[in-house]
C-alpha cells in the first residue's frame, strides 16, 4: 500500500513538474501587452501565442487608437507576424516605435500596419541578414515561402517597396541596416495615411 501511495506521489511530482516546465517555456521570450487609455504598447518577441493575446485585447479594448512598439524582435514564423499585422491593419490602429526603441527584422510588419504612422526620438527599423540575426540571438524566419511572403506583404500589402528592396539588399549582401525617423520618412513610411 505504501509503494502504491509513493507512486502517485511521485506520478503527481512528475506531472507538477512537466506543467511548470510548460509554462516557464511559454513566458519564456514572450511579447509583452499594455494598455494604456487608447495605446496598445507591444514589446518583446512576437510568438504564435502572443497573437491570441493581441486579438483578445483588440476585442477587450475597442476604443483603442494608436499601437506603440517598443523594443520588438519580430518572430520565427513569417506568416504568424502576418496574421498580427492583420489585425492591426483591420482594428484601424496607428503605429509609433517609442522613442529609442528598436523594431527588427519581420516586427516591422507591425508598424507597417498602422495608418498613419509615426517614429519616436532614436527609434529604428533594424534589418539584418538571418545570419546577423541568428549571431545576436533575434528570431528569424529564412523559408523560401517566409522570403516571397515578405516581399509580397511589405512592397504591395503594405505599399512600402522601397522597404522591400531594402529587406532585399540586407539579404543578398547580410549585415545590418538601421532605419531611423529621416531615413523612414525618405523611404514613404511615416506620415499621413498609409
Amino acid at each position: 500500500m505504501a509503494s502504491r501511495a509513493a507512486l502517485w506521489i511521485g506520478g503527481a511530482v512528475v506531472v507538477a513538474g512537466a506543467v511548470g516546465g510548460l509554462l516557464w517555456l511559454s513566458l519564456q521570450g514572450a511579447a509583452e501587452f499594455r494598455v494604456d487609455g487608447t495605446d496598445l504598447h507591444v514589446a518583446g518577441e512576437l510568438s504564435g501565442a502572443s497573437t491570441h493575446r493581441l486579438e483578445v485585447l483588440l476585442e477587450e479594448n475597442p476604443g483603442l487608437e494608436r499601437l506603440v512598439l517598443g523594443d520588438v524582435e519580430g518572430g520565427t514564423d513569417m506568416t504568424v507576424i502576418v496574421g498580427k499585422a492583420f489585425l492591426i491593419r483591420q482594428a484601424g490602429l496607428a503605429a509609433e516605435i517609442a522613442a529609442g526603441a528598436e523594431v527588427a527584422n519581420d516586427g516591422v510588419l507591425m508598424f507597417l500596419a498602422g495608418s498613419p504612422r509615426t517614429m519616436g526620438a532614436g527609434a529604428a527599423i533594424v534589418l539584418t541578414d538571418a545570419e546577423a540575426a541568428r549571431a545576436v540571438g533575434l528570431p528569424y524566419d529564412v523559408s523560401l515561402g517566409a522570403d516571397q511572403e515578405r516581399r509580397h506583404y511589405v512592397g504591395t500589402e503594405l505599399m512600402a517597396p522601397d522597404l522591400a528592396a531594402a529587406i532585399d539588399e540586407v539579404a543578398e549582401t547580410g549585415g545590418e541596416r538601421r532605419i531611423g525617423p529621416a531615413e523612414a520618412a525618405a523611404l514613404g513610411l511615416l506620415g499621413a495615411e498609409n
